[in-house]
């Protein structure tokens, strides 16, 4: 009798000890959707609905938009190849300072490749966002850097020219413009942050950061200069595990 009763009060203290565990858990359950929702109110991305690598088919847009495991993988080497054509841009620059210069043609011919590689890789990029990570609001400012690369073309020639006048103007205009770069990039890497987390993409983030602030401040000039080169090692992380990636995944039909 007694074995009885003890074992009907077993029962009815596990019962409640699961009672409460199961209202712990919904209550958990409840803070977790509040906190997702005030997140999702608070940023301008929609998260993916699934992981890439969960996938069975390739997304489509994948194959539209040119983000092939191939061209992913070139955008990476690119990126690795561009801390060196940053570097030699950079130094060709100060060579070709000079108005009889005789590093002039070949400053040009680099500063265009540069400037040519850097909006392949940022168009990319803009893609990989939206497709990969379902990033809304980063095409602004991809747009924006976009435009102020065709826009140095524009001061690339002039800043070769022979009549120093307009050399001098030209180099004003540019120590002017390096404030709202700054700011662009400053912004751009915040946003950045604020999307599901990417193997080398806060990395990127905080580099985009750090380089914005230094062009902003326009005295830390050389250190954003060369953060912005080691951004390129983040990038390229990205770059190379999107391929991998899209390489384990069947194409849809």
């Amino acid at each position: 009798m007694w074995k009885d009763k003890t074992s009907t009060i077993k029962k009815h203290i596990v019962a409640a000890a699961r009672k409460r565990e199961i209202i712990a858990k919904v209550a958990t359950l409840i803070v977790k959707i509040e906190n997702a929702e005030k997140t999702m109110d608070d940023s301008p991305y929609t998260p993916p609905e699934s992981d890439l690598e969960n996938k069975k088919l390739l997304p489509k847009g994948f194959n539209e938009k040119n983000l092939s495991s191939r061209n992913l993988f070139l955008a990476g080497c690119i990126s690795l190849l561009m801390i060196i054509i940053d570097i030699a841009s950079y130094a060709l620059s100060i060579l070709s300072a000079g108005p009889t210069s005789p590093m002039q043609n070949e400053y040009i011919v680099i500063a265009l490749i540069a400037i040519g590689l850097s909006i392949y890789l940022l168009t990319v990029l803009k893609k990989f966002l939206k497709l990969r990570l379902y990033a809304k609001g980063t095409d602004g400012y991809i747009n924006i850097l976009i435009i102020l690369n065709l826009v140095s073309l524009i001061f690339l020639f002039f800043s070769v020219s022979d009549i120093q006048s307009l050399k001098t103007t030209m180099a004003m205009i540019n120590i002017i413009a390096l404030c709202p770069i700054g700011i662009v990039v400053i912004l751009f890497g915040l946003k950045l942050k604020k999307l599901p987390e990417y193997p080398g993409l806060n990395f990127y983030a905080w580099a985009m950061i750090a380089s914005g602030i230094g062009y902003a401040t326009i005295v830390l000039f050389f250190l954003g200069f060369f953060v912005g080169i080691l951004a390129h090692i983040p990038y390229a992380l990205i770059m190379f595990t999107a391929s991998a990636e899209v390489a384990r995944i069947p194409k849809a039909p």
